[in-house]
């Protein structure tokens, strides 16, 4: 969600093995640059790119259309995502609801959401909570348990260089899993 230039989505289609991979973004512009970019670094027949915007959930043609059929999963799960990831996203604190309502109409129950976080948008004044735990809160009350948080300096070095993981956890950098309940 929120594939911008695409470089997240790259990423797992270089790096991991995956089946499916639709990279969606609300933005035109963004969606012509992340084409683009999938072009230029060669992404596998395995990689969609989809308007999408936040609140709204991608129509299930278009995940069989590009699955090229139905899940073998449970019953009410056909044709939703193992795993979405959200990567650099709140730049509004008032768009993680709608983000997470995207989240959980796309999720399969048990599915995984993973939402790789840079600590930018504005807090309410009146807010004395840190906006992690309202992202965590939010999260909970759509129906999303964190599985785990894993910040900058328990990443592999081969990942990022010790001044980057530094860096990165000195801004507060997050990175968040969750995983779909079955409420």
């Amino acid at each position: 969600m929120g594939a911008g230039t695409g470089i997240a989505g790259i990423a797992v289609d270089k790096y991991i093995p995956t089946k499916q991979i639709v990279l969606t973004d609300g933005s035109k512009s963004a969606l012509e640059l992340c084409k683009r970019n999938c072009e230029d670094n060669h992404v596998s027949r395995n990689v969609a790119i989809h308007e999408l915007r936040w609140g709204e959930t991608l129509p299930l043609e278009v995940y069989f259309r590009d699955a090229g059929g139905a899940d073998a999963g449970a019953e009410g799960n056909v044709g939703l995502f193992d795993t979405i990831i959200a990567a650099d996203v709140l730049y509004d604190l008032q768009m993680w609801n709608l983000i997470l309502k995207t989240a959980k109409s796309s999720l399969k129950v048990d599915g995984t959401l993973i939402l790789s976080h840079v600590p930018r948008a504005a807090i309410p004044f009146e807010e004395y909570r840190s906006m992690e735990d309202i992202v965590v809160d939010q999260a909970e009350l759509f129906g999303f348990s964190l599985s785990s948080t894993i910040f900058p300096h328990e990443l592999l070095s081969f990942s990022m260089t010790y001044d980057s993981r530094k860096y990165m956890q000195d801004i507060g950098a997050v990175i968040f899993v969750w995983r779909k309940s079955t409420f």
